[in-house]
């Protein structure tokens, strides 16, 4: 999550008080070690562009990530038997798996999302 560093500048003509940006820091985190990236910081001009060009940035590369298509790890043999003895969705814990006849169908499908 971004964190935006404000200046305050005091114009004692108007008494008036300006928030000025001066800086960001960002940190992008992942449960996945390989996609933890580190502390992004910025201080200087033009922060606000300087932030939109970093998420543009961050979002085209976690896209590249989310995008791939990666085979799916195949099930242990408890895995497998808690499976096909499920009464209910493990998801949701309303649709019995087990009743409906295209079961088999239905996770073949899921398998290759």
């Amino acid at each position: 999550m971004p964190i935006l560093n404000v200046l305050l500048e005091k114009n004692d003509a108007d008494h008036t008080v300006t928030h000025v940006l001066s800086g960001f820091c960002a940190l992008t985190v992942s449960i996945f070690e390989d996609h933890d990236h580190k502390l992004h910081c910025y201080s200087g001009e033009n922060v606000m562009d300087e932030f939109y060009n970093y998420m543009n940035q961050e979002e085209q590369r976690i896209r590249t990530i989310v995008n791939q298509n990666n085979a799916m790890i195949e099930l242990t043999e408890d895995q497998n038997i808690s499976h096909k003895m499920a009464t209910v969705c493990g998801t949701c814990e309303k649709i019995s798996v087990q009743s409906d006849p295209r079961r088999d169908i239905i996770v073949m499908l899921l398998a290759n999302i």
